[in-house]
């Protein structure tokens, strides 16, 4: 078993082939092979459709999960209405996966990725003998997050950033927290990172709730979002304000189960664009 999830891959590889900068990693030996193998249906349907959508970063990984993969095809999409924090409508949404199926088909993805299911073990061997081993699950049933729901996929198609969406029933209940992280030689010092990834699920509810009901929390984001290119990746207030409190309780997660001093955690955060982290921190801190 491993943990590299194929919806994902082909995701990501449509909207490498698409020119997003953030899934177009070639370093590795496996993101050679992919441009070897797939630079030649860069203009298929399905990378022109993504190509003429101008955002990436978490979107195209939302998507993936969301895909119900049946007999070496996507035959529909889970939990649609929330992928419309991406800015993508229904229609957008329906008419992307038969291009999806006919892009799987075209290239032989399966065949590739069928191919790699041992390199796949070993990034996945290395995940969690040097990191999720350590992880305590646990923590986050006190969010109304249960530890059954927490995945995580691996994607060696990337080599920075990690992406946390989730899933949730038609209550709007989250019934899956599965964060997407890049393949790495060394996990070990990562532990921020993961958490970072799955503390998204609860904590972007309650920045989103702050925004509304604190002045401080609104200016301390009004703030971010005014600072013109300190933040890029974060072009709208709405992943500031859930960006605020998802730092907050990852540093609350290591204090609390790795006995790390707040203190010493701030100047990360605040050299990476969010200088009130602390005023946030106090706000969450039970």
């Amino acid at each position: 078993m491993h943990n590299v999830d194929m919806r994902c891959e082909l995701l990501s590889l449509i909207f490498r082939l698409a020119g997003r900068p953030e899934y177009s990693s070639d370093t590795t030996d496996y993101q050679k092979s992919l441009i070897a193998n797939f630079s030649q249906f860069t203009n298929h349907p399905a990378v022109a459709y993504a190509r003429d959508y101008g955002n990436g970063y978490g979107a195209p990984i939302a998507y993936a999960i969301r895909m119900n993969w049946e007999n070496e095809k996507c035959t529909h999409l889970y939990d649609i209405p929330d992928l419309a924090v991406y800015g993508w409508d229904e229609t957008w949404l329906s008419n992307f996966i038969p291009l999806i199926n006919d892009f799987y088909t075209v290239t032989k993805f399966g065949e590739f990725f069928q191919e790699n299911v041992p390199y796949y073990h070993e990034v996945s061997a290395r995940f969690n003998d040097q990191l999720y081993r350590k992880f305590n699950k646990d923590w986050f049933a006190k969010y109304g997050i249960k530890p059954e729901f927490l995945r995580v996929s691996l994607s060696p198609n990337r080599s920075g950033g990690g992406f946390g969406p989730s899933i949730k029933d038609g209550n709007g209940n989250i019934v899956m927290v599965y964060p997407n992280l890049p393949d790495l030689e060394d996990y070990s010092s990562r532990m921020p990172f993961l958490v970072h990834e799955f503390c998204h699920s609860f904590a972007d509810s309650i920045g989103q709730k702050f925004y509304e009901e604190s002045e401080m929390y609104r200016k301390i984001c009004d703030e971010a979002m005014g600072a013109d290119g300190t933040l890029p990746e974060y072009n709208a207030i709405l992943p500031i304000i859930v960006e605020y409190a998802t730092r907050a309780y990852t540093i609350l997660y290591l204090v609390e189960n790795e006995g790390k001093d707040p203190a010493e955690l701030f100047p990360s955060d605040i050299d990476k664009g969010f200088p009130h982290i602390a005023e946030v921190y106090a706000m969450i801190k039970p």
